[in-house]
């Protein structure tokens, strides 16, 4: 007997909706950790570690220094100092990005990192520029940059920040700051030391909260 079209159509379709099926059913991919350093890490730079990096991995930095190294990230990853704090130092009279030494995107947390340096034509370097979600800082050494940490406005975004010391940031205008936060919905410090900032202020919040 010959198949009629529908039944053919159907048998056709049978393998597709297996495989979508399988996949609706295998386990998430583990999330993985890339490391950084100068010699027998998988990555000589943080910039090609983040680059590598999906969504809900870290990113392990051995301590030491690192020149010029830029990193814009747009995966929710943590990226962590290993061993001691890894510094992440400019010595640019101009970073390339226009931004920052470390520029996020998304949910970000960053660990025992020093950030040093910045400077960008208009003024406005940061150690870290914000730029949406919601970023974390715990036990980071931010200084001598134009802005610590300095945050765009995105309305459901938030900032945190644990266990951290910012010195000696702002470009002596009076413009920029330790950390200027713009409208996010949250700005959260705990347990920091704030010194030495260049006449700005410490601490400048428009958060909500």
């Amino acid at each position: 007997m010959t198949d009629n079209p529908a039944r053919l159509a159907a048998r056709a379709l049978a393998p597709a909706a297996a495989l979508l099926l399988a996949a609706s059913l295998a386990p998430p991919a583990r999330a993985a950790t890339l490391t950084v350093g100068p010699t027998t890490q998988q990555y000589r730079t943080v910039t090609a570690a983040v680059a590598a990096a999906r969504d809900g991995d870290t990113v392990q930095v051995q301590a030491g220094t690192y020149t010029n190294d830029f990193p814009t990230v747009s995966r929710k990853i943590t990226i962590a100092g290993v061993n001691g704090m890894a510094k992440l130092v400019s010595n640019r009279s101009a970073i390339p990005n226009g931004k920052g030494i470390i520029v996020t995107n998304t949910d970000v947390t960053l660990s025992h990192l020093e950030l040093a340096g910045a400077k960008v034509s208009d003024g406005n370097g940061a150690g870290v520029r914000y730029q949406g979600g919601a970023l974390t800082l715990s036990k980071c050494y931010v200084h001598d940059n134009q802005d610590g940490v300095l945050a765009n406005a995105v309305p459901s975004g938030t900032v945190t920040i644990l266990d951290s010391e910012f010195a000696y940031n702002g470009a002596g205008d009076g413009y920029t700051h330790g950390v200027y936060v713009n409208q996010v919905a949250s700005l959260d410090v705990e347990r920091s030391y704030f010194h030495d900032t260049k006449v700005g202020h410490h601490i400048k919040s428009r958060a909500t909260r």
